[in-house]
């Protein structure tokens, strides 16, 4: 019988584990195995759009190396303080992120501290180190979402919608108390019928990346793509957090939406300001840098 099984799509996965390697008795996870190809991948991709402009990856390795262990760091705080009741009598428990718990805004926020840091020790713009890198977090994102998928979690509540997805019940690692008297039987098993909220996020964030991906290369002033970057996350952000079982929250009200609703305000304001003030049509910019080249190319055939 299926481990995981779309009803209305007659998708049926009969076993998904949650385990890519098993090395001398250590488990190597999905999730990490997703997440080290999401950074590989932006890391070469960013490689090529520096060589583009007479540059390496190289001259910012301090930095790629920072901003990945602070991120963590952030991420993990984050989901701590956020879920302190528990963490404040299982201390050591902080430290064992095999177990899970690591939360998206934190590792944001670590990289654009790192970066705030880093760019005013070595006296670079901010907002060109973080236009270069948004699209590749959101793609980053896109992808570390089927992490989740693997291990059986951030899932939404009861659907019977076209994308539903039931999860048979002895396979769920964690099963939120709102959901334990709402089983469905298929092939003679209990199963729960949720929200694939993973997906819809992945599918979210993977529109975000290419049209970051595209304004990078249009953009009308510098910094114009990691603002959209936040205001677009955090708009797709808050509908989809709405929808989770699992939410991490401060007076009965999913932090990650009350997040979601400062950075997309944020963001707005941002937007319009620098918009506003910025003298620097890129576009154009662009284009004479462009049409120099053409005119240093036709010298050298002459």
């Amino acid at each position: 019988m299926p481990e995981i099984y779309f009803p209305h799509l007659g998708i049926k996965i009969n076993h998904l584990s949650r385990v890519a390697i098993s090395i001398f008795g250590f488990n190597i996870y999905w999730y990490a195995v997703i997440i080290t190809t999401a950074i590989l991948i932006g890391y070469f991709s960013i490689d090529y759009l520096l060589k583009k402009q007479g540059k390496s990856i190289d001259d910012f390795f301090g930095y790629v190396a920072s901003v990945l262990i602070f991120s963590v760091i952030g991420a993990r705080t984050y989901f701590v303080i956020f879920s302190w009741d528990y963490y404040k009598n299982n201390l050591l428990e902080i430290f064992a992120l095999r177990n899970g718990g690591i939360a998206i805004y934190g590792g944001v926020i670590g990289a654009i501290i790192t970066t705030i840091v880093y760019c005013k020790i070595k006296k670079i713009n901010f907002f060109y180190l973080a236009d270069l890198f948004a699209p590749f977090l959101a793609l980053g994102q896109c992808m570390g979402r089927w992490g989740n998928f693997f291990n059986r979690e951030a899932f939404g509540g009861v659907s019977d919608s076209l994308f539903s997805m039931a999860l048979r019940l002895d396979t769920v690692r964690e099963l939120p108390a709102s959901l334990a008297n709402q089983t469905v039987n298929y092939f003679n098993a209990e199963y729960i019928q949720v929200q694939p909220t993973f997906l819809y996020e992945s599918i979210c964030t993977l529109i975000i990346f290419i049209i970051l991906l595209y304004m990078y290369n249009h953009k009308h002033f510098l910094g114009e793509v990691f603002i959209s970057y936040i205001t677009l996350y955090s708009f797709a952000r808050f509908f989809v957090e709405g929808l989770r079982t699992d939410q991490l929250l401060i007076c009965n009200v999913p932090i990650s939406q009350i997040v979601a609703v400062l950075l997309f305000i944020t963001g707005i304001f941002l937007f319009i300001k620098m918009r506003k003030n910025e003298k620097i049509d890129y576009r154009e910019m662009n284009k004479n840098i462009n049409s120099k080249n053409k005119n240093k190319n036709k010298k050298v055939k002459a």
